[in-house]
């Protein structure tokens, strides 16, 4: 054959990526991936970049792995090729495993692959053991891959219970309902107020209406005059006077003098009051003081004692759910199915070899 004719062949296989009297055996129907046999007659023929370029939007249907790189070898493969190879989406024999709940390490044939949910690409494989562990609980089996399908393992995972917080008991719950009886937020005792020192100006105005009151009072009696009455005539041009009797009158100013020293000298005797009476008042100032805070401590214990209660309340409640929901779970766990399997069409994945996960 010469070298022309060689060259013309080649053409003509990679536009067709197979030559035409091979066709129906080395290409996949349209949207199938490509197999083993169909990617080593390729490489058969020297065609590695045309089905490569072909097998990245077609995927295959093999895991490259070793025994799959050996035959790739065989047939005349370079390592750069089987390197791409692995990177080629893959559609076919598969395994999912999912968790209820999710999260749980995936163990195939004794070796950790990955956590739930996990899915892969799968040798087809006769009796492959399969483990799930979640919190230092496992569950096993083993399970057949089926060719250019997806076999999905859906394990129901025992859980543990929930430790029920601590709480008082019911003898310290009524201690604390007794203490909180009766407690009112808005009624926290109010500090009373100092004295003031003697001679407060209060006093001074108290003592000065009551002098100015007392003034009037003696300047009305004491400031009163008697005065005579005179009546007078006139006979032509000559005025004649006529005593007519007395009568009593008010010196204005000697009642404006009476109020005002009333006024002082109230200021000064309510001033002096105040002096005299700030011990007492401050001996019942530091009793009104002993008073509040005995008041104070009885409204805060009270108030300590009603959270306290709400508190516990609270984490009564939270046991009470927690009960329930440990009682849920166990039940849950005495009836856990056996897991559950299907066969599925096989899902596009990125890359054609088993995910795995260092330990």
């Amino acid at each position: 054959m010469t070298s022309a004719l060689r060259a013309a062949l080649l053409a003509t296989a990679a536009a067709a990526l197979v030559p035409p009297a091979a066709a129906a055996q080395e290409r996949p129907p349209a949207g199938q991936p490509y197999s083993m046999d169909q990617i080593a007659e390729a490489v058969a023929a020297d065609l590695n970049a045309a089905v490569l370029d072909r097998a990245r939007t077609s995927c295959i249907s093999f895991v490259v792995d070793a025994t799959a790189e050996r035959r790739l070898r065989a047939a005349g493969a370079e390592p750069d090729f089987t390197a791409a190879l692995r990177d080629v989406c893959f559609r076919g024999t598969s395994l999912q495993v999912t968790t209820e709940p999710a999260g749980a390490e995936v163990w195939v044939q004794g070796r950790r692959v990955g956590t739930s949910p996990w899915t892969s690409p799968m040798p087809e494989t006769r009796n492959l053991p399969v483990e799930v562990r979640l919190a230092g609980r496992y569950r096993r089996m083993t399970v057949n891959t089926v060719r250019d399908s997806l076999v999905a393992l859906h394990f129901a995972m025992a859980r543990d219970t929930v430790p029920l917080p601590a709480g008082p008991s019911e003898g310290e719950l009524q201690a604390l309902r007794a203490q909180a009886r009766g407690f009112d937020a808005r009624s926290r005792p109010v500090a009373p107020r100092p004295p003031t020192r003697g001679g407060g100006a209060r006093s001074m105005i108290l003592g000065g209406l009551a002098g100015a009151v007392a003034g009037v009072a003696a300047g009305t009696v004491a400031c009163r005059r008697t005065v005579d009455v005179f009546i007078t005539d006139t006979i032509g041009d000559v005025i004649f006077t006529t005593p007519n009797g007395t009568t009593q009158e008010t010196n204005r100013g000697c009642v404006g003098f009476s109020i005002g020293g009333g006024t002082i000298a109230g200021g000064l005797a309510g001033n002096v009051f105040s002096t005299l009476t700030a011990g007492r008042r401050r001996r019942q100032y530091e009793q009104d003081v002993r008073l509040h805070a005995a008041a104070l401590a009885r409204w805060e214990e009270q108030r300590r004692a009603t959270e306290a209660l709400r508190r516990e309340e609270e984490r009564r409640a939270e046991r009470a759910r927690l009960a329930r929901q440990n009682a849920e779970i166990a039940a849950a766990n005495a009836n856990l199915g056996a897991p559950r399997v299907t066969v599925e069409r096989p899902a596009r994945m990125p890359r054609a070899v088993m995910a795995e996960s260092g330990r």
